[in-house]
């Protein structure tokens, strides 16, 4: 069968048994994706199926344990990602409080009546059924019952310590765009739609896309980066991000993301692209005037030039 990506258990193909990775695989890092290859390899060996079953939201976003903007990669990006490390069916299942509320007894049961697991892999910290009740200590005593393997993988430990999603969201909260991109394996990205915003770029002489994200996207700190943003078509452009509230122009407006693409004219309006980020040039300020922005927007594009050209 040919790899894909369904929302819902009870779109799963029928046919041959599985192995079976369960987590929130947010980001898809390198530790997630040292777990995914070596499922995928015993899967190949075994001729089965490699699955990977994911939630979304987030059940700490369903439970109010974590803000909804806290994704670092969106469902669509997620799987995709999963794919190309060779998971053949990636399954988005939503997340809502009915199935928060299932016993581990009932969620087991379900998963192996839809799926028909002969491993089941996870992380130490895991756990499924309503108040964690299966976690990994639970889902070893039951594996017999239930007719799986039990895999339990290692922490992947990256700089010094555990690789998680969790450090990797603090990095970007800091603006550590770089160190982030990193432990992700690939420079971390948003997609987006360009809308039309007020043109204040445009009468600075640096014309911007506006771009609306989703409101679960997480976002760096605000402030001005180095990036490069990839069209529809793949061509692709260096810019300067301005993530922020513009503070010398108007920040009655909210959080903006705005990319000034290098070397690039055209109408981009209605189009999605995605912002990947390369650096953090500098923090968002206030100016004494636009001629010391446009000052400034001048060095932020040369330190673009400077830093990703080379």
């Amino acid at each position: 069968m040919s790899a894909q990506h369904i929302h819902a258990l009870n779109d799963y193909p029928a046919g041959a048994d599985c192995l079976l990775a369960i987590g929130s695989f947010d980001g898809v890092h390198r530790g997630h994706q040292a777990v995914i290859s070596r499922m995928v390899a015993q899967a190949g060996t075994a001729g089965l199926r490699a699955v990977a079953l994911t939630f979304h939201p987030h059940p700490a976003v369903l439970l109010g344990k974590r803000p909804q903007n806290s994704c670092l990669t969106l469902p669509y990006a997620r799987a995709q990602q999963l794919l190309q490390f060779g998971v053949d069916v990636v399954i988005t299942q939503p997340f809502d409080r009915e199935i928060s509320l299932r016993s581990a007894d009932a969620f087991i049961a379900l998963l192996q009546e839809q799926l028909h697991f002969r491993q089941l892999w996870c992380g130490q910290d895991f756990a499924l059924g309503y108040r964690r009740e299966g976690d990994t200590t639970w889902l070893a005593q039951h594996a017999p019952q239930y007719g799986y393997q039990l895999q339990v993988t290692e922490p992947f430990y990256w700089e010094n310590a555990v690789l998680s999603s969790t450090r990797i969201r603090q990095w970007l909260h800091a603006g550590k765009v770089e160190i982030a991109g990193q432990a992700l394996g690939r420079r971390f990205a948003v997609c987006g739609v360009v809308v039309r915003g007020q043109q204040l770029g445009r009468q600075l002489g640096f014309p911007t896309a506006n771009v609306q994200l989703s409101p679960e996207q997480l976002l760096p700190a605000n402030g001005v980066y180095a990036c490069r943003v990839v069209l529809a078509n793949a061509m692709s452009y260096l810019a300067a991000v301005n993530i922020g509230l513009r503070p010398t122009l108007n920040r009655e407006l909210g959080l903006s993301v705005e990319a000034h693409l290098l070397d690039f004219s055209g109408d981009l309006y209605g189009q999605e692209f995605c912002i990947q980020f390369e650096a953090f040039l500098r923090p968002e300020q206030k100016f004494n005037g636009l001629p010391a922005l446009i000052a400034q927007i001048e060095q932020d594009v040369a330190r673009v030039r400077l830093l990703c050209e080379n």
